[in-house]
């Protein structure tokens, strides 16, 4: 009826939709053929540039998608976040949709800003049939986005196992490093996925593959996330607690750091090339102290910069429990450093008072 008076079909909103925008997004395909027949700009942007097969794409309006294309929308528009409707619908898993447009020839590779292509949209959201329908019409497995994600290392930070065994069936790398160095395995142990990493080494997942400068190994970056199962699940299946990265610190140096237990009790690593215990007393890691006194290690061991001992460390970090213990363990108190600092020195320049009235008393 508005159209048979002469209703302007290009009139916009505030967000500079028009009614063909809000018929698409909302699947009214009647009114959409109508407004086309009207003469409603097929192609015509709003505010965030998106069209109306964008909208309907992403609203999984396959009837309105279906006529918007026949009528010659471009497959290609893209919003300006770079997304076409192919990602869209990838991102939402709207399969009829995408079968829609990858049927018409809309091009799988296309990507957004972030540089992910459907594939990548498609996995981070889980959905599984639409990852196998982009393999099918010869998406790129091995496409990477901006920081170097491949879908595999998406699909492995995140656990979906189902699309990893999809993904590596059909010529995934299992290797294969983001821009951070890391592997699917690595995202794995990062993000505590014990049944996940479990079949990724049944896999062939290398467990001693450096990953980066601040955590080489899956079981580095395992230790510092904390994730005990994975932990255990790695060094069951042979990851070495002793191995070194570039800086020559072992992974007892992050134990230390984090107060877990294992490995060589007097390995001397690190920059200042401290000994666990060192770094298990700046941090004030008793119970880790404790364990590494019952196993051996040297109460009185000095690092090989500073010449400073784990009484020294605590004293000056302030760790009046680690401070008791160590002195009760035999510690001693007049131990000095290469510039002749002791540990009371160290609590008085640091402005540790109880631990310098507490030093003061040792015989």
């Amino acid at each position: 009826m508005l159209l048979e008076d002469g209703a302007d079909t290009e009139s916009r909103d505030k967000r500079g939709r028009t009614a063909l925008s809000w018929a698409a997004a909302n699947g009214r395909e009647g009114a959409a053929k109508l407004l086309l027949n009207g003469g409603a700009d097929l192609e015509s942007r709003d505010k965030l540039c998106r069209s109306a097969l964008s909208w309907a794409a992403s609203g999984g309006h396959a009837g309105v998608v279906q006529l918007l294309i026949d009528s010659g929308a471009d497959m290609e528009s893209a919003d300006e976040f770079g997304v076409t409707p192919l990602v869209s619908a990838a991102k939402d898993g709207h399969g009829a949709i995408m079968r829609l447009l990858l049927e018409r020839g809309a091009n799988v590779e296309s990507r957004a800003a972030g540089g992910w292509a459907s594939l990548s949209w498609a996995t981070a959201k889980e959905h599984l049939p639409a990852v196998k329908m982009l393999l099918e019409y010869g998406a790129d497995i091995k496409a990477k986005g901006r920081f170097g994600q491949a879908a595999l290392t998406i699909a492995s930070s995140k656990g979906y196992e189902d699309i990893v065994r999809l993904l590596l069936h059909n010529g995934a790398c299992l290797e294969a490093r983001d821009m951070y160095g890391r592997t699917a395995l690595s995202w794995s142990a990062i993000n505590g996925h014990t049944s996940f990493t479990k079949l990724l080494l049944e896999m062939g997942a290398d467990m001693k593959m450096v990953c980066c400068d601040f955590a080489p190994t899956p079981l580095s970056l395992a230790f510092d996330e904390e994730r005990t199962e994975v932990i255990e699940l790695l060094l069951r299946n042979g990851a070495d607690i002793n191995s070194t990265d570039k800086y020559g610190r072992s992974l007892l140096s992050w134990a230390a750091t984090k107060g877990e237990t294992g490995a060589s009790v007097d390995l001397a690593d690190d920059y200042y090339q401290r000994a666990p215990i060192s770094l298990a007393a700046e941090h004030g890691h008793e119970s880790f102290i404790q364990l590494l006194l019952i196993c051996g290690a040297d109460v009185d061991s000095k690092d090989g910069i500073w010449g400073w001992t784990p009484l020294s460390w605590a004293a000056t970090k302030g760790h009046e429990g680690a401070v008791r213990l160590l002195l009760e363990s035999g510690a001693s108190a007049d131990s000095k450093s290469r510039l002749g600092q002791t540990a009371l020195s160290r609590a008085a320049a640091s402005g540790r008072d109880t631990i310098f009235e507490l030093l003061l008393q040792v015989p």
